[in-house]
């Protein structure tokens, strides 16, 4: 099984759920599938009315071998530009 279509698998799928491109940072082959983390920049207009920074999620997904997305999770949160994600997520 090639990287390539388990980007091509996450991209397509949270392209149509959050209706964003994401930025892969990690793939990890495992026994039952795969594990990739990625970010998001999550542009809101609250926080720009504000003048505050928009906010870079990062996810965790995993894939079983038939390249289907079985479980997913926001694992932090950090302002764009930032350069460390705090214990909280915020």
């Amino acid at each position: 099984m090639s990287i390539n279509r388990v980007l091509k698998s996450v991209k397509q799928f949270f392209a149509e759920l959050l209706g964003e491109e994401i930025e892969v940072i990690s793939v990890i082959p495992g026994e039952g599938g795969w594990k990739v983390e990625f970010e998001v920049i999550v542009e809101d207009e609250y926080m720009r009315k504000r003048a505050r920074k928009d906010i870079v999620a990062r996810y965790q997904v995993q894939l079983n071998n038939k390249l289907e997305i079985v479980a997913y999770n926001r694992i932090e949160l950090k302002e764009r530009g930032a350069l460390e994600y705090n214990e909280r997520g915020e």
